[in-house]
């Protein structure tokens, strides 16, 4: 037996200790059971769909350099959903740190930075 086999043993033999299920392949050999893909489920969002969308694009069309900063109202929506939807069209268009968000008396400002 060498090194390998001696150290994939000792962890097999820690795992099966645990409890835990698990599938590993190891130099063409398979142990345990096949374990299948959970169904990824996705929260069901509060508002209709691309109404937030539509709402946050046009605010952030008017941060045109660093340093423009937009307020933007709550309307319908609650905060956290529209500081959110800001927040990932944000990076989405000026990349990631590029952008600041605050909630402050129920509205959301947002910061071009680069």
């Amino acid at each position: 037996m060498n090194i390998k086999e001696i150290a994939f043993t000792k962890a097999l033999n820690l795992i099966n200790a645990s409890g835990a299920e698990y599938h590993i392949l190891f130099e063409g050999q398979e142990y345990g059971q096949r374990i299948g893909k959970s169904a990824r489920t996705r929260k069901r969002s509060k508002y209709p769909l691309y109404e937030l969308r539509d709402y946050v694009i046009p605010v952030l069309d008017l941060l045109k350099q660093a340093g423009d900063v937009e307020v933007v109202e709550i309307k319908h929506y609650d905060t956290e959903s529209v500081r959110s939807s800001l927040g990932k069209y944000a990076q989405a268009r000026f990349g990631s740190g590029n952008y600041m968000t605050t909630v402050q008396n129920d509205k959301v400002q947002i910061m071009r930075i680069l």
